[in-house]
């Protein structure tokens, strides 16, 4: 809003039109995302859509902007496939994507001796960012990954398969997390063994 505010000197409006702002909760449902915003392009006529925060959600919605022919700009899901291979003319990212947060941690950790295992949501943004980093890692040996379920709370067992996977592998031993949402709200954390 305060964006809007400025960038209309206070008007809130754009060539004499007032802009409104809808907000929608998608709750992190691909579905209700894609039925949301079917709803705010055809019932509330939205010329324009912004978000949602799940990759999930925003790749659900993607061909829904293409149907209606209407933007949907993309932000903060960061899966790679968005404006990647699912991508269409009326998608339009603002932020960050998987590959540039997979390259920036590959070089702070990619070194010769390095054992990596990756713990991740099991869904669009795990996926493309394990992929994403996976592609960027040249000296460092993946030798694990592990997906879990997006509403996860009891990670004993994945993080026994993980200190299972590491214990025998010499060097250093990093543990890549990806993961959004209540969980942890940052995405990206490592951990030196």
């Amino acid at each position: 809003m305060m964006g809007l505010n400025y960038a209309t000197g206070g008007t809130m409006a754009v060539n004499g039109r007032k802009i409104t702002v809808i907000e929608k909760d998608d709750q992190g449902k691909p579905d209700l995302g894609k039925s949301l915003l079917a709803a705010a392009y055809s019932d509330d006529k939205v010329d324009l859509a912004v978000g949602p925060t799940s990759s999930g959600v925003a790749l659900a919605m993607l061909p829904v902007a293409e149907e209606y022919k209407k933007i949907l700009l993309v932000e903060p899901a960061v899966a790679d496939s968005i404006t990647g291979d699912k991508w269409n003319k009326y998608i339009f990212r603002t932020g960050r994507n998987s590959s540039q947060d997979a390259i920036s941690n590959a070089v702070a950790i990619d070194k010769a001796g390095t054992s990596i295992v990756t713990l991740a949501q099991d869904y669009a943004f795990g996926r493309d960012g394990v992929k994403a980093f996976k592609d960027a890692v040249k000296s460092a040996k993946i030798v694990h990954e592990e997906y879990l379920p997006q509403n996860t709370t009891d990670f004993t067992a994945g993080i026994q398969r993980i200190v299972d996977k590491l214990k025998g592998e010499p060097g250093r031993k990093v543990v890549m997390v990806i993961w959004a949402g209540g969980t942890r709200r940052s995405a990206r954390w490592r951990r030196r063994s």
